[in-house]
């Protein structure tokens, strides 16, 4: 099962977008999938329906973060290096996709509760955000082997 398809099945499965893609990459980053849930759980939904960044692309900072990012205040080589990563490729997803906000790409403003149901009842998630949670997993492979 690739990447992608895993993060798709993961969103079948019920966690949000950014636990999904981030999930499918668990391993990758050397990371426990209930901790690695756990932090990616408040960037769903543009980061909690708060109408913010993708949470697919959120993933995408999370694990180029959690593979390459800085663990002590002087490696700021690590830093700047993982800042260049997540640029490049929430750059990536936005030119492909024509955003990195949740609610340009999913039609619906999660931060407003009426809204938010009128995605639900409109089905906006599936398969809506399947294509984005696959977009994001492809992206994080490919920034993964630099």
């Amino acid at each position: 099962m690739t990447k992608s398809e895993l993060a798709k099945k993961n969103f079948s499965d019920g966690y949000n977008c950014a636990q999904s893609v981030a999930l499918a990459f668990a391993e990758d980053v050397d990371m426990d999938a209930a901790a690695l849930a756990r932090l990616a759980n408040g960037f769903g939904g543009g980061v909690a329906w708060t109408d913010n960044i993708c949470g697919t692309a959120s993933a995408i900072a999370i694990i180029l973060a959690l593979r390459n990012g800085k663990e002590r205040p002087e490696q700021t080589d690590r830093q700047l290096h993982t800042y260049e990563l997540v640029n490049a490729a929430i750059k990536e997803f936005k030119d492909a996709l024509g955003s990195d906000q949740c609610s340009v790409l999913l039609g619906y403003n999660l931060s407003d509760p009426q809204e938010r149901e009128k995605a639900g009842e409109a089905g906006a998630f599936h398969p809506t955000c399947d294509a984005y949670v696959a977009k994001a997993a492809e992206i994080i492979e490919k920034y993964l082997a630099m």
